[in-house]
């Protein structure tokens, strides 16, 4: 029943179209060429439009073409009419396509369990359309609560909003990266202590009630006050940072840092090692069918 009744509506618009391409050209031919069909066709349609309303609407002869009175009345409004249903359709067509794309916010690090499950999304289903946009640590967050983008790799502590959902995804063991050239690059571990003496690159974050003090208790307290920080917002920053010997660097193992031929990482010796936590971040009421699926391969894996 669903199927016949589609089938008429398509009909009905079929030949508003013949209509209203005959009226502006007031030629069946050119109608014909523009629509791709027959002038056998053009008239058979515009014969069904005239039985369908109990009026006609062109004049004919040999010569010429005209609209009737009762043609010329109702062309501005099939016009109308027509320009509708395309309108229609394609706010339609986005809306469908927007709910078969997934907007996933790149950090560049530890994203790796993220990637298989997207590539298992995608081979699942190929009609997804995956923007994969580049955030930093500092806005993040804020773009997905805000809906800009549907889900991105966030640290477990910075997750503070009730709207938020966080999924872990990656647990590392800190290490000390450093560039190849960097005195303590040549030992096999290094202390907190011997860290302290250089420019410590920090990763800023987003919730300005977060000034590093938590990084900062890793080192002794008589030297936490002569410890340089060096924010920034993003993975390739810090990475131009140390490939150019400007500091190091304390990240979770298994990170994307160490794949530069200038970088190496070095274990930290310490009583309490430390560990990393990152995950997928979402808005708890989100409706994205794509994302419900990243999130099922994410469970399986």
């Amino acid at each position: 029943m669903m199927n016949q009744q589609e089938g008429k509506t398509e009909m009905k618009v079929d030949r508003l179209e013949c209509f209203v391409h005959v009226a502006e050209t007031l030629n069946f031919s050119k109608s014909a060429q523009a629509l791709h069909c027959s002038q056998p066709s053009i008239s058979r349609v515009i014969h069904l439009l005239e039985q369908e309303l109990g009026f006609e609407l062109f004049e004919r002869d040999r010569n010429q073409v005209a609209l009737t009175p009762a043609g010329a009345v109702f062309y501005p409004q099939a016009r109308q009419l027509l320009h509708q249903y395309q309108a229609a359709v394609e706010e339609a067509r986005k809306a469908h396509q927007a709910m078969l794309t997934l907007k996933v916010g790149v950090i560049g690090f530890a994203e790796a369990p993220l990637m298989r499950a997207l590539e298992k999304l995608t081979q699942a289903m190929p009609q997804v359309r995956l923007d994969m946009i580049p955030v930093d640590f500092t806005r993040g967050l804020s773009q997905v609560e805000s809906g800009e983008i549907d889900c991105c790799m966030n640290w477990r502590k910075d997750v503070d909003s009730p709207s938020l959902v966080y999924r872990e995804l990656f647990c590392g063991e800190l290490k000390a990266y450093l560039n190849l050239r960097h005195p303590l690059a040549s030992q096999s571990s290094v202390t907190y202590d011997e860290l302290a003496a250089w420019p410590q690159i920090v990763f800023a974050r987003g919730r300005q009630s977060w000034r590093y003090s938590a990084y900062l208790e890793k080192f002794n307290p008589s030297l936490r006050a002569s410890i340089v920080l060096t924010p920034v917002k993003d993975v390739p920053a810090s990475r131009r940072l140390l490939e150019l010997n400007q500091g190091v660097i304390l990240a979770p193992e298994g990170g994307i840092l160490a794949d530069s031929p200038l970088i190496k990482a070095v274990p930290i010796r310490s009583q309490t090692p430390e560990t990393v936590h990152l995950g997928l971040v979402y808005r708890k009421d989100a409706t994205n069918p794509v994302l419900k699926q990243l999130l099922r391969y994410l469970k399986s894996s």
